[in-house]
């Protein structure tokens, strides 16, 4: 699947509302929703936002900056358990960032 293809049923989704987080009749404003990325009477519009949006940044190196950013703040604050401990619960937790395996002792 082209990431071309990934970023518009997220956006879709998004965008929706989200209906993967939020089902249809949770509460009465949530409303039932489809995802338009695979109809074929909008792939050209789909295909004109993806263009777009390749021209205003590389969704590739704009995530991965991202997460090495996240990576640096949450190490900044002690690690993900420390960070976790950190603002109000019911954030996004940060991500598992790899370690490097315990050396011999």
């Amino acid at each position: 699947m082209a990431l071309g293809q990934r970023l518009s049923e997220r956006a879709s989704d998004i965008l929706a509302g989200g209906t993967s987080h939020f089902p249809a009749g949770a509460n009465r404003w949530c409303l039932p929703t489809r995802n338009l990325a695979d109809d074929p009477q909008h792939a050209e519009k789909r295909e004109h936002l993806d263009q777009l949006l390749h021209t205003m940044l590389d969704p590739v190196a704009t995530d991965r900056r991202a997460k090495a950013d996240q990576a640096a703040l949450v190490a900044r604050h002690g690690g993900r358990e420390a960070a976790l401990k950190l603002g109000p619960q019911g954030t996004t937790p940060p991500p598992t960032v790899p370690t490097a395996a315990p050396g011999p002792r």
